[in-house]
């Protein structure tokens, strides 16, 4: 019982850990980049090219903050075997979104773009619609602010890639619209988290 009590505050302590570390290693990255690096010219990916003096920060960042979400998303899937397994569907789109994140720093624009491309285009496809996987799930579970959220963010994610006419606002990079489809699934864990941290289980 124990055992099981604090694997289920790590995965709080680790969705909590995520967004911070997002915050943290972007934000960095984007100060040491600060001489060049333009928000609305470039990509997110640029502060990981490998001439660049960002990209240890950057691609290292992306790295940690992948295997964090690996590790989060096993962890759910070992607790929701035996507990409820429709919660492992979402979580295994999770796994697989993270294994992207992780190939977006481990292969960098300039030194594999065919890889670095496929990891990013997958990884910013899979987060919408692991969102709307968790987003089904907590609406048929009645927790209602999770659902939204999930939801919304696959709602975000199209309308960023898909409908928003960045160049009519003098937006010819895609940093900010990595930015804004990422904000709701940190929103969204934040959240997750706290309610495992205070209630002790896994919504």
């Amino acid at each position: 019982m124990l055992m099981r009590a604090s694997r289920i505050r790590l995965v709080g302590i680790l969705c909590i850990l995520i967004p911070i570390l997002t915050l943290t290693f972007i934000s960095a990255s984007i100060y040491v980049a600060r001489n060049w690096f333009i928000l609305t010219r470039h990509a997110l990916s640029n502060l990981g090219a490998t001439e660049v003096e960002s990209y240890i920060i950057f691609n290292s960042g992306l790295i940690i903050i992948g295997v964090l979400s690996m590790a989060a998303s096993v962890l759910i899937i070992l607790e929701s075997w035996s507990t409820n397994r429709l919660r492992i569907i979402p979580t295994a789109l999770l796994l697989i979104t993270s294994i992207f994140l992780i190939g977006i720093g481990l292969f960098p624009m300039d030194a594999a773009p065919e890889a670095h491309w496929t990891s990013a285009v997958l990884f910013f496809v899979l987060i919408g619609f692991t969102m709307l996987g968790f987003g089904l799930y907590y609406l048929y579970y009645r927790e209602v602010l999770l659902g939204i959220l999930g939801i919304l963010g696959l709602v975000i994610d199209f309308v960023v890639w898909g409908i928003a006419p960045w160049e009519s606002f003098g937006i010819t990079g895609v940093a900010i619209p990595e930015i804004l489809s990422v904000l709701v699934p940190m929103i969204w864990l934040i959240i997750f988290a706290l309610k495992i941290l205070r209630t002790g289980r896994i919504p």
